[in-house]
């Protein structure tokens, strides 16, 4: 029999059965269970999602897709499978049992709690098999391949839209949506990063997330962080502490070219990344008001720099000249994201004044 076909779904028999997850993990253990080995660092990062979500049970499990044996397709309850599609999934869960055990065992009274939670999440949740009867070795490969290859990623657009669990999307959705003048100069709304000089638009829908991060964190993040970030502002005071920023920044250079990398060293991400930093460093115990103010005079500082691309001074930091019009770009790495943050601190109005 060859690949898997459309027609096939006419006479290939398929069913959804639940199973309780703690015999899953059990017939993992006892090896009845056919899978393909997956990397560890995709792994953990699913099993992070889980630990950071099932506490309260905000969790998103999608079928596992199995092939079943004949005798086992008829079982209310298959005993043997081979895994199709989940494989990262079912390692994640398996792995989510040792964890739980594990922190069930510790004297720490915390950890103790977290690991009856865990377990008890484990007891009680079910997972959906999505199961095909006695699909042959090709059929199997086929799947696992139209499933994994030619199914259409989720653009980041509508994560961020539709992800209400994470405070980061949730501000940045609302700073896109309020701040008129960032959409004048033009947010890349599928592409995680904006190749320059060719796309003028301002920033990504993903570095704009990383902007968030800053001014919700006041640190420097790799990542977006997991779970509840400590304030002591409301969501909708950081909304109007990163739109006054936005609104500082525009007068500084306009919205309309601000993504113009032939007319601004602005268009670089990273130093807009170390102009938010700079901006917001230091106030995260700051009122609201206390805040703005701090955030607004750091950002005049600035109005006298002379910020076009032709400017020397850029070239004291790492990077390099490209392109046909040798535009002169900065390294990127996290030293010089430090360089760019210490020369913005060490800038005062007369600093700036005297030098250009």
């Amino acid at each position: 029999m060859g690949g898997f076909k459309v027609g096939d779904c006419k006479t290939i028999q398929q069913k959804l059965i639940p199973i309780k997850l703690n015999k899953l993990i059990s017939l993992m253990a006892d090896k009845q269970i056919k899978y393909k080995e997956v990397e560890q660092l995709r792994v953990r990062e699913l099993k992070r999602y889980f630990l950071d979500n099932c506490l309260t049970n905000d969790i998103y499990l999608p079928p596992l897709i199995v092939n079943l044996e004949s005798e086992e397709f008829e079982k209310m309850e298959p005993d043997k499978m081979t895994i199709i599609d989940g494989n990262v999934r079912l390692k994640a869960l398996y792995q989510l049992k040792s964890t739980a055990d594990q922190k069930e065992r510790s004297a720490d009274i915390h950890e103790n709690e977290k690991g009856l939670t865990l377990n008890r999440f484990i007891d009680e949740t079910y997972v959906c098999l999505h199961c095909f009867k006695a699909l042959s070795e090709s059929q199997v490969k086929q799947m696992f391949i139209d499933t994994n290859v030619k199914g259409k990623k989720v653009a980041l657009s509508k994560l961020i839209a539709y992800d209400s669990r994470n405070e980061v999307n949730q501000i940045t959705n609302e700073v896109l949506k309020r701040n008129f003048e960032l959409q004048i100069a033009g947010v890349e709304m599928e592409k995680r990063a904006v190749i320059r000089p060719a796309n003028k638009n301002f920033l990504s829908l993903s570095q704009l997330r990383k902007i968030v991060t800053v001014f919700l964190t006041g640190e420097i993040k790799e990542g977006v962080p997991k779970g509840e970030i400590y304030s002591n502002l409301s969501n909708e005071e950081h909304i109007d502490t990163i739109s006054a920023w936005l609104n500082s920044l525009f007068k500084i250079h306009p919205p309309k070219t601000i993504g113009n990398y032939e007319m601004t060293i602005l268009a670089s991400f990273q130093l807009i990344f170390s102009i938010a930093y700079y901006s917001v460093r230091d106030t995260k115990h700051m009122t609201f008001q206390e805040r703005l103010s701090v955030i607004n005079e750091r950002m005049e500082k600035l109005s006298s720099v002379d910020f076009s691309s032709s400017n020397p001074l850029w070239e004291k930091f790492s990077g390099e000249h490209k392109g046909k019009d040798k535009l002169y770009y900065f390294k990127k790495d996290k030293e010089t994201t430090l360089q760019l943050i210490n020369w913005l601190k060490s800038l005062s109005v007369k600093e700036v004044r005297e030098i250009f």
